[in-house]
């Protein structure tokens, strides 16, 4: 039988967010984030997320957020966020970008993007990579 490995890096203590409006797809992604040991607070809209960081002291290590979201769209969610917090790191996603969107992503180096669909572990795979470069 094979043993899991551990994973070369930390991800206790890691604070990923996770703003994805279709209640399924938020669903796996938590999941495959929390396989890998990641405590993920999930948001159905960047307002809820905002209305949580307003009320609590909450500095998160990872953003995870669709793109295209009711009102706040993600990417001026992780322009507002990393106003907020300098160090945050942002994982955009989403089906299609047109060209200002990517312009928009492409202009913040802590910003990176993930086209959809993928699977679970392409995911896991580039959260790892990130909170890694950021160690």
């Amino acid at each position: 039988m094979a043993e899991e490995s551990e994973p070369p890096y930390s991800t206790i203590n890691r604070r990923l967010i996770l703003v994805e409006d279709d209640p399924l797809v938020r669903g796996a992604l938590r999941r495959s984030l929390a396989t890998q040991g990641y405590g993920v607070l999930e948001f159905g809209c960047a307002e809820d997320l905002l209305d949580l960081l307003d009320a609590q002291a909450f500095e998160p290590d990872l953003l995870i957020s669709d793109v295209r979201l009711p009102g706040l769209d993600g990417i001026s969610l992780a322009e507002q966020l990393s106003e907020r917090f300098p160090r945050l790191h942002v994982l955009l996603i989403s089906g299609y970008l047109d060209d200002s969107q990517l312009r928009r992503v492409h202009r913040c180096p802590q910003f990176f993007f993930q086209p959809k669909p993928f699977v679970g572990v392409d995911l896991t795979r580039l959260v790892a990579d990130i909170l890694k470069s950021v160690a």
